[in-house]
């Protein structure tokens, strides 16, 4: 296997875990809110939906694992470019 196809298949297997990452936490997420539904019935006033012990750091985490593994499984170009490189000493 040429050095290129090495590189090129370390960064897409990054992306493909981070993307497995993405959707880990979006589960998590959804399954925060559902249980603050179901177990802490909100009082409807006026159609607004509080829910005070939503935690967001999931959602937060599957956004920005899901736009890093974006990039890695579409460009890559940069840390192509940093993996590509050799030292000065070599």
């Amino acid at each position: 296997m040429e050095k290129e196809s090495a590189i090129w298949l370390v960064i897409r297997t990054i992306g493909l875990l981070l993307l497995l990452v993405s959707v880990f936490f979006a589960l998590e997420f959804t399954v925060n809110i559902i249980s603050i539904m179901m177990y802490e019935p909100s009082e409807a006033q006026s159609g607004i939906i509080r829910l005070p012990n939503l935690r967001w750091d999931p959602f937060y985490t599957s956004a920005f694992s899901f736009a890093l593994s974006v990039y890695f499984l579409s460009y890559g170009k940069a840390v192509f470019g940093w993996l590509s490189k050799e030292g000065k000493g070599a």
